[in-house]
């Protein structure tokens, strides 16, 4: 069984399963596979858009200490 997430809006992750036997997924199987997909994406964009905001801070804090010293 495959599905997709999305990563932010440029990013697709593909997550699958397979099982050893030869049956038919549940529904159940299928939407808790989906629910996996959906919260490891999410968790992905939000570390990803927390290491740019990391950065962000460490840039304004290095512009600021830059001003500081000119002033």
């Amino acid at each position: 069984k495959v599905c997709r997430s999305f990563i932010g809006e440029d990013r697709v992750m593909i997550v699958g399963v397979s099982s050893s036997s030869e049956r038919e997924w549940e529904a159940s199987e299928t939407r808790m596979l989906r629910l996996v997909a959906r919260l490891i994406g999410h968790t992905l964009w939000r570390a990803r858009l927390e290491r740019e905001l990391r950065a962000q801070r460490d840039a304004l804090a290095l512009s600021e200490a830059r001003w500081r010293a000119t002033v």
